[in-house]
């Protein structure tokens, strides 16, 4: 008899918050598409199976805030090597590119990659280089928009670093806000905003953003943070929450404060993505290492108090729906792409440590099992 399915993931625990499913399951994969979810398939419907009993089963992930301008930019790592490993499967740059260096990165990573990226692109026109956006000549609106209008289908939307020193420094905070405002309304795109070391208050942030902009590096601990002096979520970033604007991690461990987050979780303010500022540099500056991988934000948010199905979403199904591209991926839902994550939720302690070496204990951790891109194991 042949078998109906190329494969059968039997078994697993799987988890898939877009379509509020959880459960004991078998997943089949047919012709890279997930093909069948059932709570037994037949033994003899896969070519091959591959037993997860114990194990998590999950859309393959997807990490918002990368960057992977690799041999070009300083910090650009490897996306195959760096993110199919540990069950991602979707990375998006996050402006590591200008209008004028776009087509290289389109061309030479992302059209060459087995990981399926994305990219916003910075507003600057030669991406995240010196002088960046501390001179504004360097911002060119109708190029941006137009760059974003050709390559839509990659192109997810605008980068700003809104931080001193580099980025936008202080003087240029409020007009490149204004200008990268003006490209994403000419473009019909969306806004990430680095806030990180913000050099204005985060008020006048936030009132620049529309539904579907993005905040990111939301708990650092450096100037104008999340939190007032009395140590509660400020209101302006409940309202922006409230009207649309969304918050996203950007770990970095430079740009994660373990105490801003533990508050801001306890008072209800979760992130809406989890991702991790991804390089290809352990040490910048002489400041803590940039190299995190995502399960590693996983785990800490986990231990910071945040549910399994919630930590889950927030590297699947809103990811994707942030970026433009909810019901293409980050989903088990039958016909959709077989992009899958198996991992272990493992009772394996891990003291993770922020910027300023305040710990996180962890007392389970996610741990790396299989990863299939399009029914294909890729790690």
């Amino acid at each position: 008899m042949n078998a109906r399915y190329d494969l059968v993931l039997r078994g697993g625990e799987m988890i898939d918050p877009a379509q509020r499913v959880r459960g004991r399951f078998d997943v089949a994969i047919s012709k890279g598409k997930v093909a069948a979810v059932a709570p037994s398939l037949p033994a003899d419907a896969g070519g091959f199976n591959v037993d997860v009993k114990g194990m998590l089963v999950v859309p393959g992930l997807v990490d918002i805030h990368t960057h992977f301008y690799n041999k070009v930019m300083l910090l650009g790592c490897d996306p195959d090597t760096s993110f199919l490993p540990v069950g991602v499967t979707t990375s998006v740059d996050a402006g590591s590119s200008g209008w004028r260096t776009w087509a290289g990165l389109r061309d030479f990573v992302i059209a060459n990659s087995r990981t399926r990226l994305y990219a916003f692109i910075h507003l600057s026109g030669v991406g995240l280089l010196p002088p960046e956006l501390t001179d504004l000549s360097q911002v060119q609106v109708e190029e941006t928009a137009e760059c974003i209008a050709a390559d839509r289908d990659v192109i997810v939307g605008i980068k700003l670093r809104v931080t001193s020193p580099g980025g936008t420094g202080e003087a240029n905070a409020i007009p490149a806000l204004e200008k990268a405002r003006e490209t994403a309304d000419r473009a019909g795109s969306r806004i990430i905003t680095h806030v990180g070391r913000s050099p204005i208050p985060l008020a006048q942030v936030v009132e620049r953003l529309k539904p579907g902009d993005i905040v990111t590096h939301t708990f650092h601990g450096f100037t104008n943070t999340i939190l007032d002096e009395r140590g509660r979520v400020r209101r302006e970033m409940v309202e922006a929450r409230s009207r649309g604007v969304l918050f996203d991690v950007g770990h970095a461990n430079v740009w994660f404060d373990a105490p801003i987050a533990r508050a801001a979780i306890e008072q209800g303010f979760m992130p809406d993505t989890l991702s991790t500022d991804y390089t290809s540099q352990e040490r910048t500056a002489g400041r803590t290492r940039y190299m995190i991988t995502l399960l590693d934000v996983m785990s800490t948010f986990l231990a910071l108090g945040m549910p399994l199905d919630r930590v889950i979403s927030a590297v699947t199904d809103r990811p994707a729906a942030a970026i433009g591209k909810g019901g293409q991926f980050g989903s088990l839902k039958v016909g959709m792409p077989a992009d899958i994550a198996v991992l272990e939720l493992a009772d394996r302690p891990v003291t993770y440590r922020d910027n300023n070496g305040q710990p996180v204990e962890a007392g389970r951790t996610f741990q790396h099992v299989i990863t299939l891109r399009e029914g294909a194991k890729v790690a």
